[in-house]
């Protein structure tokens, strides 16, 4: 699927910029999932979640992500959420 294609892409992305910047060991766990609603308005919805220590590290990834954002155009939505009580 094409949106599951476009969050593996962002996800190398980011891999790439985190390594460019070196906040690799901050980075506790990465993975590419199907949102808790896979399907809204008819469009398939997957979520790159990151989990890394706190600290510099959250607003230099911040950035990545909206770097990300900014180029992926009508093809993704950047929603940052630090320490979420609830991951659904």
């Amino acid at each position: 699927a094409a949106c599951e294609e476009a969050a593996n892409a962002a996800l190398a992305e980011f891999d790439k910029s985190v390594k460019e910047i070196g906040i690799g060991e901050s980075i506790l766990s990465e993975s590419v999932s199907e949102a808790p609603i896979k399907r809204l308005k008819d469009e398939y919805r997957f979520q790159l979640i990151v989990k890394l220590y706190t600290g510099g590290a959250v607003d230099k990834a911040e950035n990545i992500m909206r770097q990300i954002e900014t180029t992926s155009g009508d093809n993704g939505r950047i929603e940052l959420e630090i320490n979420p009580n609830n991951m659904f």
